[in-house]
C-alpha cells in the first residue's frame, strides 16, 4: 500500500496494483480485490500507450476469472491480445492468451476450446522463464480434463511441479501436486496410495500451519478416502 501510495508514475502505481489484487485473493478479502481491480480499470487511460496498457488489462482478465466472471476476463484478455497483435508484443500476447484460455475453461460451452489453446501455451511459457504461467497452465489442464492414460497424467503432474517448483510456487508445488498424485492413485484403484499422497501433502504443505480457506487443503478430499476406507474414526 505504500507502494502504491507513493508511486511517482501510472506504471509504478499499477505494478503495486497488482501484486495488491494477488495478495487480497490470497487473504480472501473479495471486496478488496474488487476495488483494486477497478482502480486497475481507471488507471488504463493514465498508463503509456502499449506494452503498459495492455498489461493492466491482461491483470484485470486475471482478477476476473478469479472472481468467477469468465465473461468479463475473456473480454478484458481479447483488448490485451488486440494491442499485443497490433503493437507486436509477444510476451503480452503469451500472458492474454494464457488468461483467455484459463477463463475460456470455467465455462463448459468453451471449456474444449479453452484446454486446447492452453495445450498450445505450455512450451511456449517454459521457453520463456514464465514458470508461475507454466505451472497454472498444466495445473488447470490435469485438473479440469486429465489426460486419458493415468501415465500421461502423472507426466504433467510432474512437469507442473518442477514449473512450479522454479517458481517457489508453493501452493501448484505441494498442495495441488499431492492432490493430483491422489488422483492418478484412484484412477488405477489404489486407495491406500491415493491416501498416503495426500498425508504426504498435509505433512509439506506450510499453508496448513496457517488460519484461513487454504488452511488444510486436502481435509475434504482425505476424509472422503477415509469413508471409503472405513476409517470412520
Amino acid at each position: 500500500r505504500r507502494w502504491r501510495d507513493r508511486a511517482a508514475t501510472a506504471t509504478d502505481r499499477a505494478d503495486a496494483l497488482y501484486l495488491m489484487i494477488r495478495l487480497a485473493w490470497e487473504a480472501d478479502e473479495h471486496e478488496e480485490m474488487e476495488e483494486l481491480t477497478r482502480e486497475v480499470e481507471r488507471l488504463i487511460a493514465e498508463l503509456p500507450p502499449g506494452a503498459d496498457q495492455a498489461t493492466a488489462m491482461t491483470a484485470v482478465a486475471q482478477s476476473e476469472t478469479l472472481r468467477d466472471d469468465p465473461e468479463a476476463a475473456i473480454a478484458w484478455a481479447d483488448r490485451a491480445l488486440a494491442l499485443a497483435d497490433e503493437l507486436g508484443l509477444p510476451g503480452v500476447r503469451l500472458s492474454a492468451m494464457v488468461e483467455k484460455g484459463l477463463a475460456m475453461t470455467e465455462r463448459p460451452s468453451t471449456a474444449a476450446e479453452g484446454h486446447a489453446i492452453l495445450s498450445g501455451l505450455v512450451e511456449e511459457a517454459e521457453k520463456a522463464g514464465e514458470w508461475v504461467m507454466a505451472a497454472r497452465i498444466l495445473n488447470d489442464l490435469v485438473q479440469g480434463v486429465p489426460p486419458t492414460s493415468p501415465a500421461e497424467h502423472a507426466e504433467l503432474l510432474e512437469r507442473m511441479r518442477i514449473d512450479a517448483e522454479r517458481a517457489g510456487f508453493e501452493s501448484l508445488a505441494v498442495a495441488a501436486y499431492f492432490q493430483g498424485r491422489a488422483r492418478v492413485a484412484v484412477r488405477e484403484g489404489d486407495l491406500p496410495a491415493a491416501i498416503e499422497a495426500l498425508e504426504l501433502g498435509r505433512d509439506r504443505d506450510r499453508g496448513y500451519l496457517r488460519r484461513g480457506r487454504w488452511a488444510d487443503y486436502h481435509a475434504v478430499f482425505l476424509a472422503g478416502l477415509y469413508l471409503e476406507e472405513g476409517r470412520h474414526d
